[in-house]
Parts: structure tokens; sequence; C-alpha cells
């Protein structure tokens, strides 16, 4: 599930890390980026990635991706839990709550925990440059 930042380079789509002064860093989880000039970041605990700051203008595009749930005709923010091993859709509508059985965690917050396949993963691009 895509969320966030990210960019084609050379090919290929990388997440952005950070993005400042006409640079961007790309965040890559494949070995083979070291072959285009990424270097490892090694990790205490979780696993390693690699990364590259590269000038914006060798971007072939920059864009924004927010993934929504689509669960009974509507969508919804959601979120993948690794403990559960299932998606949290969170809504601040409280009928389409009290339709679909969804708990309040906050006041006029909601949530509900689903498996994978009672919901279609929807991706949204914004294209920054």
């Amino acid at each position: 599930m895509k969320k966030g930042k990210f960019a084609t380079y050379n090919g290929a789509e990388y997440e952005v890390t950070t993005q400042q002064g006409g640079m961007v860093v790309l965040k890559s989880h494949e070995a083979e980026s070291l072959l285009d000039g990424f270097y490892r970041v090694k990790q205490f605990i979780s696993t390693d990635f690699f990364i590259k700051e590269v000038a914006l203008d060798d971007i072939n595009r920059l864009y924004t991706i927010d993934t929504y749930a689509r669960y009974n005709r509507e969508l919804y923010a959601v979120y993948y839990d690794e403990l559960k091993k299932c998606y949290r859709l969170e809504t601040d509508d409280s009928l389409a709550a009290h339709l679909y059985d969804f708990e309040e965690i906050a006041l006029d917050h909601y949530r509900k925990y689903v498996q994978p396949h009672e919901i279609e993963l929807v991706e949204h691009y914004e294209t920054l440059r």
C-alpha cells in the first residue's frame, strides 16, 4: 500500500524521503539500486534500505500517492496493521460508522478492522512536477 511522495528516476519508481533546494533524496528497498548509485543505510533491527540524492531536474516525474479503501461503495482512510495482518479503516462520518459497525475511538472519529478481501485499495495520484 503506497502513501507519500514518489518519483520516477531512470525508469524506476522510488519513495522521496526529503526534498530541499532543488534536490531530492530517493529511497529504495531493492539491492539492485546499488548499481544506480544508491548507497546502503544499515538498520539495527529492520531491513536495510538504499538512498541517493539527486537533482530535481534529473527526476522524470514527481508525485504523491494517497491510498484509500473502498468498503461498501464508500472511500475511507486506510492503514495496514502489521500486528493484526489486516487493514484499519478510519472515518469521521458518524452515519457511515453507525451503519457499518465502526467503533468510536475519539469524539467523531471511528475505526474498523477489515480483512484484505473485504476492501478494494484505490490509489490517488497527484502530479507535483
